[in-house]
């Protein structure tokens, strides 16, 4: 019993030893193993959103034009030339300048949010500031796209990302009309209700960019006609005979009314599609049967003064 009492106290002075102290040299070996992600960082070859959900940066190569690769050699090209400024577009009504040219980025975030991460990432690490616009109704937004109470649970941590880390505008992509009229939601109630959630939760929404539902080339509508200010920019080209529903749209012949708003009741201040700008190009734009790219127009011919924005689509590229 007297060696058995003896054994305990020994294994209790040595359990409280105190270890001894690493070498400074082995101290930074072991932070230097250490992966960024453990730390919530990005890696070269991911992006870190949290630790439930890292994206890769892999490529699918589909179409060389339409690359990740392109699209950052594009904003190398121009920063390199210094007589470009990039701008979000809730800051692109402000900027004038007489000796360079402005440039605003919009990223309408359809349905692929990963490619908006990846393209997030190269205008960050190239200084360049843009606006991405988020769709409620998109999968990775909502399993629900008539309620507000039922959102994926990473979508705040996507915004906060793009918002806080790489510095980019969160904007609302509008597919109001839509809810309105083919769903039946009382779309006042459900922007407010929305747009709060997201102030609450630090995302500062302060513009919209109207979103091309499948639904708007059934029902002959566009989602901006749910503006006031809209009834002075209808579309008068081509196309406006397909988009002809401006204050009602007939659904199994029976016309219900569009509800319209100015953007104040929501806060907003401003709609992207009536920014002041005299280039317009979009991904989504096809000219002589080939859908534009960056590499159709010879940047160099802008003078100073001029104002462009240029819209993507991330799920296009890769």
């Amino acid at each position: 019993m007297r060696y058995l009492s003896l054994l305990f106290f020994v294994i209790i002075i040595i359990s409280c030893t105190k270890t001894p102290v690493p070498e400074l040299e082995n101290i930074e070996f072991l932070e230097s193993s250490i992966s960024p992600h453990q730390i919530g960082k990005d890696e070269d070859s991911s992006i870190f959103i949290n630790y439930n959900n890292i994206i890769l940066e892999h490529k699918k190569n589909r179409n060389a034009l339409f690359s990740y690769d392109k699209y950052e050699e594009f904003l190398i090209t121009l920063n390199k030339s210094d007589r470009f400024i990039f701008v979000p577009l809730n800051e692109f009504d402000q900027t004038y300048s007489s000796d360079k040219i402005v440039i605003g980025m919009r990223h309408d975030v359809d349905y692929d949010i990963a490619s908006a991460m990846r393209m997030a990432r190269r205008e960050y690490r190239n200084g360049v500031r843009a606006t991405y616009y988020f769709l409620n109704t998109a999968e990775y937004y909502s399993d629900n796209k008539i309620s507000t109470e039922i959102r994926k649970p990473y979508v705040l941590d996507y915004m906060n990302k793009l918002q806080n880390e790489y510095k980019h505008e969160i904007g609302w992509h509008n597919d109001l009309v839509t809810l309105q009229i083919v769903y039946n939601v009382d779309v006042e109630k459900y922007l407010t209700k929305e747009l709060a959630y997201l102030r609450n939760n630090g995302i500062r929404v302060e513009g919209s960019a109207y979103h091309g539902s499948e639904f708007c080339y059934i029902y002959h509508y566009l989602n901006f006609y749910i503006w006031k200010p809209a009834s002075n920019h209808i579309e008068t080209g081509p196309s406006w005979g397909l988009f002809q529903n401006f204050d009602s749209v007939g659904i199994n012949g029976v016309y219900k009314k569009i509800k319209k708003f100015d953007f104040s009741d929501f806060g907003f201040k401003y709609e992207a599609d009536l920014l002041k700008k005299n280039y317009f190009f979009a991904d989504v734009f096809y000219f002589n049967n080939k859908r534009w790219n960056m590499t159709m127009f010879d940047w160099n011919s802008l003078k100073p003064g001029d104002r462009v924005i240029v819209l993507t689509h991330p799920a296009l590229w890769d």
